[in-house]
């Protein structure tokens, strides 16, 4: 068995590749044609949470696959979205500052 790292650095070097050997697994066929065929009746966030193949795929295709137990915190994000007008970071900025340590989080 490969290592993680081992895995991602042979798939760097070959993307296209590697795309095209995952496309071609039948398990990512069946999921990949299922979900063409279905995503089409989908109109809100409840109706992709509770189609459990649907939303797995999608869930993993975002690389969010360990998140699919979520389903109320997923369809409470998609309908919401993601701005919240309440509590914005204080540079406006999600990411923190030069200034960030582990010891002073609060510059953040």
């Amino acid at each position: 068995m490969l290592s993680a790292l081992t895995t991602i650095q042979m798939a760097d070097q070959n993307l296209a590749r590697s795309q095209a050997m995952t496309a071609a697994d039948p398990l990512v066929k069946r999921e990949t044609s299922y979900y063409e065929a279905n995503i089409g009746s989908i109109k809100t966030a409840k109706d992709l949470v509770n189609n459990y193949r649907l939303f797995s795929y999608t869930m993993q295709a975002y690389g969010l696959s360990d998140m699919t137990y979520a389903k109320a915190l997923m369809e409470k994000v998609m309908e919401g979205g993601v701005s919240n007008s309440k509590r914005q970071p204080k540079s406006g900025n999600l990411m923190p500052s030069s200034r960030a340590t582990r010891r002073n989080p609060g510059s953040w």
